[in-house]
């Protein structure tokens, strides 16, 4: 296993912990003051995601030799990418509920 799997993997986990806290908190919006600063760091978590996707994959092309491993890790990091996309439309829409309900 690529270390920067490991990596992404770790990332992937804080993402389910920032939303985790985040949903148990979105019947409070209107009072939690946890609940923004959580959907702030799914922000800063996608931000994280994409920089370490680009690095891997500019990694995984100028050093790697095999092209199958290359085809293979990029579609696994791709799979990465597309989850931490997903985590982030999720804090995006309930933010959006927010806002609209305020």
């Amino acid at each position: 296993v690529r270390p920067e799997a490991i990596t992404f993997a770790n990332i992937i986990v804080k993402y389910a912990k920032a939303l985790e806290v985040a949903m148990l908190e979105f019947k409070n919006y209107k009072t939690s003051s946890s609940l923004m600063t959580n959907l702030k760091r799914i922000k800063t978590l996608e931000l994280d995601a994409d920089d370490l996707y680009l690095n891997i994959l500019h990694k995984l092309h100028s050093e790697e030799e095999d092209l199958r491993q290359i085809l293979g890790w990029s579609k696994i990091f791709e799979r990465f990418e597309e989850c931490a996309d997903l985590f982030e439309e999720v804090g995006k829409q309930m933010e959006s509920i927010i806002v609209k309900n305020a």
